[in-house]
C-alpha cells in the first residue's frame, strides 16, 4: 500500500512536469515565431535601405542629359542629385546651375512645356 501511494505521487509529479514542459514549450514557440517575424521585418527594411542607398549613390554619381533651355539648341549637361539639389554642369566647360528639389513642384514626362514642343524629343520636365 505504501508503495502504491508513492507511485501515485510520482505519477502526479510526472504529469505536472509534463504539463509544465508543454506550457514552456508553447511559450518558446510563440517567442520563436515573434523573433522570426522581427527578423523578416528587419531583412525587408535592410533590403529597402540597400535599394535606397544604391539609388542615392546612382543619383549622386550623375549622368549626361540634354538640357533644353528657353533659347538656342539643347546642350549636354552632366546632371546629379546631391542632398536637396539637382545640379548640372556643362560637359565642355565649368558652367554650372542647380535647382533645389524642395522648389520642384512636379516632374512631368513627355512634351509638357513650350520648350519641349519645339524639339519633340522624349523627355521629362522639372516644374
Amino acid at each position: 500500500m505504501q508503495y502504491e501511494a508513492e507511485i501515485r505521487e510520482l505519477k502526479r509529479q510526472l504529469d505536472d512536469a509534463k504539463h509544465e514542459a508543454d506550457y514552456r514549450q508553447s511559450g518558446l514557440q510563440v517567442v520563436i515565431k515573434q523573433k522570426q517575424e522581427q527578423l523578416e521585418k528587419l531583412s525587408a527594411q535592410q533590403a529597402t535601405l540597400t535599394v535606397s542607398q544604391e539609388l542615392e549613390r546612382k543619383l549622386a554619381s550623375g549622368s549626361v542629359f540634354l538640357k533644353h533651355g528657353r533659347s538656342g539648341r539643347p546642350h549636354q549637361r552632366y546632371v546629379r542629385v546631391i542632398n536637396d539639389r539637382m545640379e548640372w554642369n556643362d560637359v565642355k566647360s565649368t558652367a554650372e546651375g542647380y535647382i533645389r528639389l524642395s522648389d520642384v513642384t512636379d516632374v512631368v514626362e513627355g512634351i509638357a512645356t513650350a520648350v519641349a514642343r519645339r524639339t519633340g524629343d522624349r523627355m521629362f520636365a522639372c516644374v
